[in-house]
């Protein structure tokens, strides 16, 4: 069985809604899919982009 990437229990993860690989962590009360796409977010998708877009300014700000 999987893991959930929050918490990393095994024991309280059981089938999610959203899709066929969905996956419901019962302690942690988010719902997350079984294949890693490397792209791991709790939140909304707008949220994680905006993160990702600020990253990117600073990163570029130090290279300067």
């Amino acid at each position: 069985m999987d893991t959930c990437p929050k918490c990393h229990s095994e024991q309280n993860v059981g089938k999610g809604y959203a899709n066929d690989k969905a996956l419901y962590c019962r302690k942690c009360g988010i719902e997350f899919e079984s294949d890693d796409d490397g792209d791991i977010s709790y939140g909304s998708p707008s949220r994680r982009m905006e993160r990702q877009e600020r990253r990117d300014e600073r990163r570029k700000a130090v290279k300067g």
